[in-house]
């Protein structure tokens, strides 16, 4: 089994992934702006009630209090 240096490995995958874009000739896109107060509170909830419709309906089944299973 070949070693690998972590932090070499990590070094040379930094260059090619920052390398790649460039040479296509992609450009940074803008960031989105940030959701408001009142919209992501909405998100949320319809997040929750999406969550609850999957667990009532047996699509998302809880195996311990951080595990679940999509069915």
């Amino acid at each position: 089994m070949r070693k690998i240096n972590y932090d070499d490995f990590i070094k040379e995958k930094k260059e090619k992934y920052f390398e790649a874009p460039a040479l296509l000739g992609r450009k940074r896109l803008a960031k989105r702006k940030p959701h408001e107060a009142e919209e992501r509170n909405s998100l949320m909830m319809l997040d929750y009630l999406r969550y609850r419709d999957w667990i009532n309906s047996g699509i998302l089944v809880e195996l311990a209090p951080r595990k679940y299973r999509i069915t």
